[in-house]
């Protein structure tokens, strides 16, 4: 199995402090460099203030003001093709209700998750993303 660590960039988008530190610390220990934002209209703004390539986010479904499924419209009309990945306790038959709203190259974890889980997901994701022809 490869390595679950990297170097690319990272959006964590959780209206919960503690989310946003726990997921943020498991990714920068494995060389992630991330960037966060307490809800979508903030992420927006934080990934056109970086100026550099943003590889993927990673939101929480539910948020005030915006949720998740809301938030990955807006990001990919500002940013088409972007992966998303969205983190949720609803569980998957949320997800699976919600379908025709869910974007290809958006992909879910069900919470409660364990960090191994989010690092292997992240990264089949970015090499799911690397491999596309560009």
């Amino acid at each position: 199995m490869a390595s679950p660590s990297g170097n690319e960039v990272i959006v964590i988008v959780d209206d919960e402090d503690f989310i946003r530190d726990v997921f943020g610390h498991a990714l920068r220990t494995m060389g992630y460099t991330v960037l966060e934002a307490k809800d979508g209209e903030h992420a927006l703004q934080v990934m056109q203030e970086h100026h550099a390539p943003v590889h993927l986010v990673i939101s929480d479904i539910a948020m005030p003001e915006m949720d998740g499924l809301e938030f990955v419209g807006l990001l990919r009309a500002a940013y088409p093709g972007m992966p998303a990945l969205l983190v949720s306790g609803q569980g998957p038959q949320y997800m699976m209700d919600n379908r025709d709203r869910v974007p290809d190259g958006v992909d879910f974890l069900a919470k409660p998750v364990t960090i191994g889980e989010l690092l292997s997901k992240v990264r089949k994701m970015l090499d799911a993303g690397l491999q596309e022809p560009g």
